[in-house]
């Protein structure tokens, strides 16, 4: 992933669901119409918040995700229900799969992504379908807590 704004790379691992034809294409007219994002990344659920390239080696953190996930068989995820985030997101959330993809993002915080995990922010598995903020409100995605809404 690259920060548009600055060009700083990071670390993220989501998941990209395999949708119906009926609900994917609903998800991407509604993201064509609301999600300035829609072209930088297909719509997907996030195990990890991001983590800058330079606070970790790739090798490393690869090497971490796969000891954890070779533990994990697959389980299923159902979507239903939506909420807005506390960042001005539209969110799809998990009707089914919802403590498992907790349990995994919990895994993943340990060793030596220990330090990397956001205690400041819940995570709450999610499809992102849209941002609703002003363009020119001074948001800002990559850090959303910073925000200037004069």
């Amino acid at each position: 992933m690259v920060d548009i704004q600055t060009r700083n790379m990071y670390y993220i691992l989501v998941y990209n669901p395999k949708f119906d034809r009926r609900t994917e294409e609903s998800i991407e007219t509604f993201r064509r119409k609301y999600d300035s994002f829609v072209d930088y990344w297909e719509p997907h659920i996030p195990f990890m918040f991001k983590i800058p390239c330079s606070e970790i080696e790739e090798t490393e953190l690869t090497g971490h995700i796969k000891s954890i996930l070779k533990k994990w068989k697959p389980f299923h995820i159902r979507i239903g229900g939506s909420v807005k985030s506390w960042d001005h997101w539209l969110l799809l959330l998990l009707k089914e799969g919802n403590e498992k993809v907790i349990a995994l993002h919990d895994e993943l915080y340990t060793g030596i992504l220990s330090s990397h995990l956001r205690r400041d922010i819940e995570f709450i598995p999610h499809i992102g379908l849209a941002l609703f903020v002003r363009k020119d409100c001074g948001f800002n995605v990559m850090d959303p807590k910073v925000v200037d809404f004069d």
